[in-house]
């Protein structure tokens, strides 16, 4: 568990040898590794529901990162999505 500067913490796990490092179910956490550049794919499940203005998932720039590599509706209306950083 990694509770204080999330990004040094994660960069220094980054170096090491050891498989993916996920996470889950925390945007707030999520838009501070994209705004460290941390992030190198993401599987997103957007839930057809909106509460006020909404929240955007991603920095306006995310299209110049990242590319949509597959996205599948679910019988409720989810829709998972897979995005990889581009090259």
């Amino acid at each position: 568990v990694i509770r204080d500067y999330v990004a040094n913490a994660l960069r220094a796990l980054k170096e090491q040898e050891g498989r993916a490092i996920l996470t889950d179910g925390s945007r707030t956490l999520v838009a501070e590794l994209l705004r460290a550049d941390l992030v190198d794919e993401l599987h997103l499940v957007t839930f057809p529901l909106l509460v006020g203005a909404g929240k955007r998932p991603f920095p306006q720039d995310a299209h110049r990162i990242f590319t949509l590599e597959s996205c599948r509706a679910t019988p409720t209306g989810v829709a998972i999505s897979h995005y990889t950083r581009r090259v």
